[in-house]
């Protein structure tokens, strides 16, 4: 800890604050990483004199796994317990991820969480593909196609009478 806070004083880290909750992030994991993030703390605002950024539209569990991936470049949802606290599936958390990777510019995150999200798809069942309509729908750009193609390409398969999808 004492390292940390001295890193801090160097300014190596920068602070998201997301429900009250703050995450200590690496100023070079943000800048490289996110658009928005480097672009907040560069320019001629509030965060960049603050170093501190809210995330007070985003939520909290979402943020968590977001660190992870800036931290270690990936993200797991086996160990995320408020997936069954939401009652949402790991569909419908691609789905969160890829839009928050959206909001923030996260290009790489962007990317593996659409890919994790086809390779959920291609295993789900038909409820699951179905709750995660909304997610995909209401939380991303229309003009974000990754997941909107997908999902249409199951319904496809499923008005053929095919079952599961090959996505």
């Amino acid at each position: 800890m004492e390292d940390e806070q001295r890193k801090d004083e160097n300014g190596e880290f920068l602070v998201l604050i997301c429900e009250g909750k703050k995450f200590h992030v690496r100023k070079t994991a943000l800048f490289t990483q996110s658009k928005v993030f480097h672009t907040a703390f560069t320019g001629p605002f509030q965060e960049s004199s603050s170093r501190t950024y809210k995330m007070s539209e985003d939520s909290l569990f979402i943020v968590n796994k977001m660190i992870d991936y800036f931290n270690n470049g990936d993200y797991d949802v086996s160990a995320v317990p408020e997936i069954e606290e939401q009652n949402i599936s790991a569909l419908q958390f691609h789905a969160r991820m890829f839009s928050l990777a959206d909001k923030y510019a996260v290009d790489i995150l962007l990317s593996l969480s659409a890919a994790k999200y086809l390779d959920e798809l291609r295993n789900s069942e038909m409820v699951e593909f179905l709750g995660s309509i909304p997610a995909v729908y209401e939380l991303t750009p229309s003009y974000v196609r990754n997941l909107r193609d997908s999902h249409q390409a199951r319904k496809d398969q499923s008005a053929a009478g095919s079952g599961k999808p090959t996505c």
